[in-house]
């Protein structure tokens, strides 16, 4: 039986965009204009690379094209609900996130962010996964220890007095003692990692397959993706990410 999502009624109906697109078949070639019928039927996905820097720029002049691009990503995402059953939907206003509950306890593995006001009308898609990697903290445990040590060894250029406040001395002390104060967690995060067991494996490893899988079905390109700088990234957090489309596509890797 199809699952339905609760945010429909926000999403422009397949007839509406039909008639809204046929509005520019004069300005989009024969194959443009084909494509972006595409992603309306899903017979394409939203989020593979296919259009040239040229043709970017044309749709960018086409306001309906965000529609269709949002209508494409929803329906994909239910399509791959109903045809996985242990995957269950969380929804929030502009935004659905896919969860397993057959066994991770509600992981999330897929997002989908939607912002339909025109003066911020964006999307973003974030996929998730998992990595087991005992050499990715020894290196992080030298790496932080050696800026620690670093840190230690620095002195303050502006001969900072304790007790006195304002001026570039104090400040330089402030942002020197927070550095420090960070790394020193960090350093101690990573020590006191606890390695992953049996159960906690299976976990990791599932991940890891419905991050390929979805990968697979929204045919992204993992070959483009670059590693970000994005809220909740750190060294155990890497974020890499991508634009699709206007869409920011981003594939979110917790190291283990």
């Amino acid at each position: 039986m199809a699952r339905e999502f609760k945010q429909e009624s926000m999403i422009k109906t397949k007839s509406e965009l039909i008639n809204e697109l046929k509005t520019y078949k004069k300005i989009l070639s024969g194959d443009l204009y084909s494509y972006i019928k595409s992603l309306i039927q899903l017979n394409n996905s939203s989020l593979e690379n296919k259009l040239s820097n040229e043709e970017l720029a044309l749709i960018e002049n086409i306001p309906v094209f965000d529609d269709i691009t949002l209508f494409n990503v929803y329906y994909l995402a239910k399509e791959y609900i109903n045809n996985h059953p242990e995957v269950t939907v969380d929804e929030q206003i502009n935004n659905i996130k896919l969860r397993d509950s057959s066994y991770m306890k509600g992981n999330i593995l897929f997002d989908l962010y939607f912002s339909q006001s025109y003066d911020t009308r964006r999307q973003e898609v974030n996929f998730y996964s998992k990595v087991n990697d005992q050499k990715h903290f020894e290196l992080l445990d030298d790496q932080v220890s050696k800026e620690l040590q670093y840190e230690y060894t620095k002195t303050n250029p502006y001969g900072y007095v304790p007790g006195k406040y304002g001026g570039p001395a104090s400040h330089w002390q402030f942002e020197h003692e927070k550095k420090i104060e960070n790394l020193e967690r960090e350093l101690q995060d990573i020590r006191g990692r606890n390695i992953p067991n049996e159960e906690e494996k299976k976990h990791i490893k599932l991940m890891q397959d419905y991050n390929k899988s979805l990968m697979e079905y929204f045919k992204v390109d993992e070959s483009v993706f670059k590693e970000e700088v994005k809220f909740g990234s750190n060294k155990v957090r890497k974020v890499l990410g991508q634009t699709v489309n206007g869409i920011k596509v981003y594939n979110n890797i917790r190291y283990m």
